[in-house]
Parts: C-alpha cells; sequence; structure tokens
C-alpha cells in the first residue's frame, strides 16, 4: 500500500493527485490511496477541492489504520508539523526534499509499503499517463453566466491569459520579484511579435496594480475579476480555454497553461520560478518559452 499526501491550493493538491496516479501506473497491484486528514486545521486555501472541481473519486481515501501502518497518523494540519519537527521519519515514510520541483529518480524503486508527502511538481512524475491526467482534469461544472460570455468571447479570438498572482506571493522572500512589470512587459511584446490581434484576458488578485501597470500594455484586454475565492477554479478554466497563455510562477496557472490543449499554443513562464539555491530541476515545460524578469 502506497498512500500519498494532499494538501495545499487547488494546483498543488492536481501536482500531488497527478503523482499518485503515476504510482498507481508504475504499482498496478499494490493499493495506491490519498491522505485527507490535514485539511482539519488548514488555514489556507479552500480545503480538499478535486472532488467538487473535476468530480474525482479515482483514488481510495486512506483510513486512520491504513495512516497507522505507514506514517504518524496527527489528523490535523498544525499538530501533524509539530510532529514532523519532533519525531523522527518512519521507514515507510519518503518526505520530499526540499527542493521540491526536482525530479526524484529513485520513487519508482521503493517497494512496499510507503507514505508520500511533498509537492510533486514535476512532469516527470506523470509523463507516461499524460492523456488519463487530462481526462482526470476534466472541469465539472458548465460555465454560467458572465463566465460564458467570457469563455465565448476567448473562444472567438486569439485569445492569451494573463496570470497575475500578488498577495501572499508579495511577502514571501521565495517568490517576490519574479513575476513583475518587466517579465509581463516582456511577455506581451513576445505574443505581439507572434500572434495576430491577440485579445488578452487578465486574471490577478489585485485588478488595481493591474489596471495601473500591465492594461497600458495591451491593445485588447479583458479583466476577468468576476469569481469569488471558492470559484477560483472557474478562472483556471477559462485560462486553460485560451489560445495562449502567459503564467505566473504558480502551480495554479501553471495546470491552467498545461491544460490548454490548442496546437501551436505559445506559454510564456518565468525563467525563474523561486528564489532557492540548488535548484536543478523546474516545473516549466520544455516548450514553454522561459522570460526574465529584467
Amino acid at each position: 500500500m502506497k498512500i500519498v499526501n494532499i494538501i495545499g491550493g487547488l494546483g498543488n493538491q492536481m501536482f500531488q493527485y497527478a503523482f499518485a496516479l503515476g504510482l498507481k501506473s508504475k504499482f498496478p497491484h499494490e493499493a495506491i490511496k490519498i491522505d485527507l486528514s490535514h485539511f482539519k486545521g488548514y488555514p489556507l486555501h479552500n480545503g480538499y477541492e478535486l472532488e467538487r472541481v473535476f468530480g474525482l473519486k479515482l483514488l481510495d481515501v486512506a483510513s486512520s489504520v491504513d495512516l497507522m501502518k505507514v506514517s504518524y497518523f496527527v489528523p490535523n494540519y498544525k499538530l501533524s508539523r509539530l510532529v514532523r519537527r519532533v519525531f523522527p521519519h518512519r521507514k515507510s515514510e519518503y518526505i520530499e526534499p526540499r527542493l521540491f520541483t526536482d525530479w526524484s529518480h529513485d520513487i519508482n524503486a521503493i517497494k512496499g509499503n510507503c507514505y508520500f508527502e511533498g509537492s510533486w511538481q514535476n512532469f516527470n512524475y506523470f509523463e507516461d499517463i499524460e492523456v488519463d491526467i487530462r481526462n482526470a482534469f476534466s472541469f465539472k461544472d458548465k460555465l454560467q453566466g458572465e463566465n460564458l460570455q467570457i469563455a465565448n468571447l476567448v473562444e472567438s479570438t486569439n485569445s492569451v491569459s494573463i496570470h497575475i498572482r500578488r498577495g501572499d506571493y508579495l511577502l514571501e522572500d521565495e517568490y517576490a520579484g519574479i513575476c513583475d512589470v518587466p517579465y509581463y512587459s516582456n511577455a506581451i511584446s513576445y505574443i505581439k511579435n507572434n500572434v495576430a490581434n491577440p485579445h488578452f484576458f487578465i486574471f490577478s488578485n489585485d485588478i488595481d496594480w493591474c489596471n495601473e501597470h500591465i492594461v497600458p500594455l495591451c491593445d485588447t484586454v479583458t479583466l476577468v475579476s468576476g469569481n469569488s475565492a471558492e470559484k477560483a477554479y472557474v478562472d483556471m478554466q477559462l485560462m486553460s480555454m485560451c489560445k495562449h497563455n502567459i503564467i505566473a510562477h504558480s502551480s495554479f496557472s501553471w495546470w491552467a497553461a498545461w491544460l490548454n490543449g490548442h496546437a501551436g499554443k505559445i506559454v510564456i513562464a518565468p525563467f525563474e520560478w523561486m528564489h532557492r539555491q540548488g535548484l536543478t530541476d523546474k516545473p516549466q515545460m520544455p516548450d514553454w518559452k522561459l522570460m526574465k524578469n529584467i
């Protein structure tokens, strides 16, 4: 039995679930389950979203008995973090290295019961089952109202999504200063030089900043700001429908760009994903265009 911890926002949950499905394909005769127990006491984001957004029930949820076999069963996020600091890792646990975008090549060699905790933000973990992942992450709700109108506009134009994440990212040294005005200016210029009559669709948690700094760079632009935090997944859905994407250093817009199925799409991503020494593997896909923030 192998159990994968699920935690974080929607983009992180998708990477973890994709990792678990990758394990299922590599270990077809073993039970692969997910651990949702840490959402109790978790102060961020919207809780477990994959079933609500995609209707996912492809993997069983680990029981308390399952968890006690392979890990410390502490069904509370804050308490589990405390246990992690105090007690040593059990032999049946595999904790992802701090450089969480690096590909851990030894995963496939792990035999027997194991508990996996990490972000697993690397396409190599599920490259062999790409079609299955795309089918799994199919949005279950039909768009309505203003979102449907935006979707129709996206489909009828040379649409380019721009994802701008500010807020919490401005307070974290590892992420600050990577996707600022120079990055978006370079990306928008590249699109203008390579896409005829682009229509930019801006998705952000700081619309005022976008109006001041990004909108003037775009000839034709639509600001998308009508979805609440609980319905943020609709932004991902709309971004994935765009013909081209300019993403932030965010798992949320990574998935929007990856799920974009248009042939000949241009995806522009930041050259640097985070300020962290020793980072060798990047989550950006090989065919994406990388831009610097200068």
